[in-house]
Protein backbone atom coordinates (compact mmCIF):
# COMPACT_ATOMS: atom_id res chain seq x y z
CA UNK A 1 0.00 0.00 0.00
CA UNK A 2 1.38 3.44 -0.88
CA UNK A 3 2.54 5.49 2.06
CA UNK A 4 -0.13 7.97 3.18
CA UNK A 5 2.34 10.83 2.68
CA UNK A 6 1.84 10.37 -1.06
CA UNK A 7 -1.87 11.14 -1.03
CA UNK A 8 -1.52 14.90 -1.49
CA UNK A 9 0.46 14.49 -4.70
CA UNK A 10 -1.31 11.43 -6.08
CA UNK A 11 -3.81 11.82 -8.87
CA UNK A 12 -7.00 9.87 -9.24
CA UNK A 13 -7.43 8.07 -12.52
CA UNK A 14 -10.58 5.98 -12.92
CA UNK A 15 -10.89 5.85 -9.16
CA UNK A 16 -7.36 4.49 -8.64
CA UNK A 17 -4.60 6.53 -7.00
CA UNK A 18 -1.54 6.86 -9.23
CA UNK A 19 1.72 7.27 -7.32
CA UNK A 20 4.07 9.83 -8.91
CA UNK A 21 7.44 8.53 -10.09
CA UNK A 22 9.18 10.97 -7.77
CA UNK A 23 7.84 9.05 -4.75
CA UNK A 24 8.16 5.40 -5.77
CA UNK A 25 8.24 3.74 -2.37
CA UNK A 26 5.67 1.81 -0.40
CA UNK A 27 5.85 1.89 3.38
CA UNK A 28 4.92 -0.81 5.86
CA UNK A 29 4.87 -0.33 9.65
CA UNK A 30 8.43 0.06 10.88
CA UNK A 31 9.99 0.74 7.47
CA UNK A 32 11.98 3.95 7.04
CA UNK A 33 9.85 6.94 6.07
CA UNK A 34 10.48 10.45 7.35
CA UNK A 35 7.03 11.56 6.14
CA UNK A 36 5.24 8.81 8.08
CA UNK A 37 7.37 9.68 11.12
CA UNK A 38 6.33 13.32 10.77
CA UNK A 39 2.67 12.28 10.59
CA UNK A 40 2.81 10.15 13.74
CA UNK A 41 4.89 12.68 15.72
CA UNK A 42 2.49 15.45 14.66
CA UNK A 43 -0.48 13.43 15.92
CA UNK A 44 1.34 12.94 19.22
CA UNK A 45 2.00 16.69 19.47
CA UNK A 46 -1.60 17.58 18.62
CA UNK A 47 -2.95 15.11 21.19
CA UNK A 48 -0.48 16.37 23.79
CA UNK A 49 -1.62 19.96 23.21
CA UNK A 50 -5.24 18.86 23.58
CA UNK A 51 -4.54 16.97 26.80
CA UNK A 52 -5.65 13.72 25.19
CA UNK A 53 -5.13 10.13 26.26
CA UNK A 54 -1.56 9.21 27.18
CA UNK A 55 -1.96 5.92 25.31
CA UNK A 56 -2.44 7.77 22.02
CA UNK A 57 0.66 9.92 22.62
CA UNK A 58 2.88 6.95 23.54
CA UNK A 59 1.59 4.87 20.64
CA UNK A 60 2.15 7.59 18.04
CA UNK A 61 5.65 8.33 19.35
CA UNK A 62 6.56 4.64 19.15
CA UNK A 63 5.37 4.45 15.53
CA UNK A 64 7.38 7.59 14.68
CA UNK A 65 10.44 6.03 16.34
CA UNK A 66 10.06 2.84 14.29
CA UNK A 67 9.89 4.79 11.03
CA UNK A 68 13.19 6.56 11.82
CA UNK A 69 15.21 3.92 13.68
CA UNK A 70 17.06 2.39 10.71
CA UNK A 71 18.04 5.45 8.69
CA UNK A 72 17.52 8.56 10.82
CA UNK A 73 19.33 7.68 14.05
CA UNK A 74 19.64 11.22 15.42
CA UNK A 75 15.94 11.86 14.98
CA UNK A 76 15.02 8.43 16.35
CA UNK A 77 17.02 9.22 19.50
CA UNK A 78 15.12 12.49 19.97
CA UNK A 79 11.76 10.77 19.60
CA UNK A 80 12.82 7.95 21.94
CA UNK A 81 13.74 10.47 24.62
CA UNK A 82 10.28 12.07 24.47
CA UNK A 83 8.66 8.61 24.44
CA UNK A 84 10.71 7.60 27.48
CA UNK A 85 9.57 10.66 29.42
CA UNK A 86 5.95 10.10 28.39
CA UNK A 87 6.03 6.45 29.49
CA UNK A 88 7.44 7.47 32.89
CA UNK A 89 4.66 10.08 33.27
CA UNK A 90 7.06 13.01 33.17
CA UNK A 91 5.64 16.46 32.47
CA UNK A 92 6.67 19.31 30.19
CA UNK A 93 7.09 17.26 27.02
CA UNK A 94 6.02 20.03 24.64
CA UNK A 95 9.44 21.58 24.11
CA UNK A 96 11.27 18.29 23.44
CA UNK A 97 8.54 17.01 21.12
CA UNK A 98 8.41 20.28 19.19
CA UNK A 99 12.21 20.17 18.81
CA UNK A 100 12.00 16.61 17.46
CA UNK A 101 9.28 17.65 15.02
CA UNK A 102 11.36 20.56 13.75
CA UNK A 103 14.27 18.17 13.10
CA UNK A 104 11.93 15.80 11.26
CA UNK A 105 10.57 18.64 9.14
CA UNK A 106 14.09 19.74 8.19
CA UNK A 107 14.78 16.30 6.75
CA UNK A 108 11.35 16.05 5.12
CA UNK A 109 11.95 19.39 3.41
CA UNK A 110 15.38 18.22 2.22
CA UNK A 111 17.23 20.94 4.12
CA UNK A 112 19.50 18.67 6.15
CA UNK A 113 20.12 15.31 4.45
CA UNK A 114 23.20 14.77 6.60
CA UNK A 115 20.94 13.53 9.40
CA UNK A 116 20.25 10.36 7.37
CA UNK A 117 22.56 7.52 8.42
CA UNK A 118 23.62 4.43 6.53
CA UNK A 119 21.29 1.54 7.29
CA UNK A 120 24.01 -1.12 7.32
CA UNK A 121 25.98 0.73 10.01
CA UNK A 122 23.04 1.06 12.39
CA UNK A 123 22.72 -1.22 15.41
CA UNK A 124 19.54 -1.29 17.46
CA UNK A 125 20.36 -0.18 20.98
CA UNK A 126 17.70 -2.35 22.58
CA UNK A 127 19.06 -5.70 21.35
CA UNK A 128 16.79 -8.55 22.29
CA UNK A 129 13.51 -7.99 24.08
CA UNK A 130 14.26 -7.46 27.81
CA UNK A 131 12.59 -9.14 30.77
CA UNK A 132 8.99 -8.34 31.67
CA UNK A 133 8.56 -4.58 32.02
CA UNK A 134 5.20 -2.80 32.41
CA UNK A 135 6.38 0.28 30.50
CA UNK A 136 7.62 -1.73 27.51
CA UNK A 137 4.40 -3.74 27.55
CA UNK A 138 2.44 -0.49 27.46
CA UNK A 139 4.52 0.74 24.51
CA UNK A 140 3.74 -2.42 22.51
CA UNK A 141 0.04 -2.17 23.38
CA UNK A 142 -0.23 1.54 22.53
CA UNK A 143 1.57 0.99 19.21
CA UNK A 144 -0.88 -1.80 18.31
CA UNK A 145 -3.78 0.46 19.31
CA UNK A 146 -2.69 3.29 17.01
CA UNK A 147 -1.88 0.91 14.13
CA UNK A 148 -5.38 -0.53 14.41
CA UNK A 149 -6.92 2.91 13.95
CA UNK A 150 -4.71 4.01 11.07
CA UNK A 151 -7.27 4.37 8.29
CA UNK A 152 -6.54 2.39 5.13
CA UNK A 153 -3.70 0.32 6.60
CA UNK A 154 -5.59 -2.63 8.12
CA UNK A 155 -3.97 -5.32 5.96
CA UNK A 156 -0.30 -4.20 6.11
CA UNK A 157 -0.66 -3.30 9.79
CA UNK A 158 -2.24 -6.65 10.76
CA UNK A 159 0.96 -8.57 11.45
CA UNK A 160 2.59 -5.84 13.50
CA UNK A 161 -0.64 -5.39 15.46
CA UNK A 162 -0.68 -9.09 16.30
CA UNK A 163 3.02 -9.09 17.16
CA UNK A 164 2.73 -6.03 19.38
CA UNK A 165 -0.27 -7.52 21.19
CA UNK A 166 1.62 -10.76 21.79
CA UNK A 167 4.66 -8.90 23.15
CA UNK A 168 2.44 -6.64 25.28
CA UNK A 169 0.81 -9.74 26.78
CA UNK A 170 4.19 -11.25 27.63
CA UNK A 171 5.30 -8.09 29.41
CA UNK A 172 2.08 -7.17 31.20
CA UNK A 173 0.54 -10.49 32.24
CA UNK A 174 2.96 -10.78 35.18
CA UNK A 175 1.71 -7.48 36.55
CA UNK A 176 -2.00 -7.80 35.73
CA UNK A 177 -3.23 -11.27 34.80
CA UNK A 178 -6.72 -10.05 33.86
CA UNK A 179 -5.23 -7.46 31.53
CA UNK A 180 -3.16 -10.19 29.88
CA UNK A 181 -6.29 -12.24 29.33
CA UNK A 182 -8.07 -9.26 27.77
CA UNK A 183 -5.14 -8.67 25.40
CA UNK A 184 -5.21 -12.32 24.30
CA UNK A 185 -8.92 -11.96 23.61
CA UNK A 186 -8.26 -8.76 21.68
CA UNK A 187 -5.59 -10.51 19.57
CA UNK A 188 -7.97 -13.39 18.82
CA UNK A 189 -10.66 -10.95 17.70
CA UNK A 190 -8.21 -9.29 15.31
CA UNK A 191 -7.14 -12.70 13.97
CA UNK A 192 -10.70 -13.88 13.41
CA UNK A 193 -11.80 -10.49 12.01
CA UNK A 194 -14.54 -10.20 14.64
CA UNK A 195 -14.06 -6.47 14.61
CA UNK A 196 -17.62 -5.19 14.98
CA UNK A 197 -17.06 -4.08 18.59
CA UNK A 198 -13.31 -3.41 18.45
CA UNK A 199 -13.83 0.37 18.32
CA UNK A 200 -15.15 0.11 21.86
CA UNK A 201 -12.98 -2.76 23.10
CA UNK A 202 -9.60 -1.27 22.09
CA UNK A 203 -9.99 1.96 24.14
CA UNK A 204 -11.41 -0.03 27.06
CA UNK A 205 -8.42 -2.38 27.28
CA UNK A 206 -5.81 0.33 26.68
CA UNK A 207 -7.27 2.87 29.12
CA UNK A 208 -7.53 0.31 31.93
CA UNK A 209 -3.91 -0.76 31.53
CA UNK A 210 -2.70 2.86 31.33
CA UNK A 211 -4.62 3.70 34.51
CA UNK A 212 -3.14 0.70 36.33
CA UNK A 213 0.43 1.69 35.40
CA UNK A 214 -0.20 5.30 36.43
CA UNK A 215 -1.59 4.08 39.78
CA UNK A 216 1.66 2.17 40.44
CA UNK A 217 3.99 4.69 38.80
CA UNK A 218 6.30 5.28 41.79
CA UNK A 219 6.97 1.56 42.29
CA UNK A 220 7.36 0.91 38.55
CA UNK A 221 9.72 3.84 38.06
CA UNK A 222 12.02 2.53 40.78
CA UNK A 223 12.21 -1.00 39.38
CA UNK A 224 11.70 -0.62 35.62
CA UNK A 225 12.73 2.88 34.49
CA UNK A 226 16.36 1.93 33.83
CA UNK A 227 15.55 -1.13 31.67
CA UNK A 228 13.07 1.03 29.73
CA UNK A 229 15.71 3.71 29.15
CA UNK A 230 18.15 1.08 27.89
CA UNK A 231 15.47 -0.42 25.63
CA UNK A 232 14.85 2.98 24.04
CA UNK A 233 18.57 3.66 23.60
CA UNK A 234 19.05 6.14 26.45
CA UNK A 235 20.77 4.11 29.21
CA UNK A 236 22.10 7.26 30.91
CA UNK A 237 18.70 8.96 31.12
CA UNK A 238 17.91 10.42 34.56
CA UNK A 239 14.31 11.32 35.34
CA UNK A 240 13.94 14.56 37.30
CA UNK A 241 11.17 13.97 39.82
Amino acid sequence: MPCSCQSSSSKLRSGVAVVPESIPHEVLPGESCIFCAEKHASVAYTELQAGASLSIIIGELELARRHTAAEFKNISDRIARVELRAALRDTGLHGDLLSALEAITEVADGEDPSIRTEGDSYEFNSGQEPAANPFIGEIHLCAAYRLAFEVGYMIPNRYMILGDLAMATEHLIRFDYQAGSRMRELRHRVQTTKASDLNIYWPYVVSNITKNITKNIDEYREDYAKPLAKYLGHPDFILKV
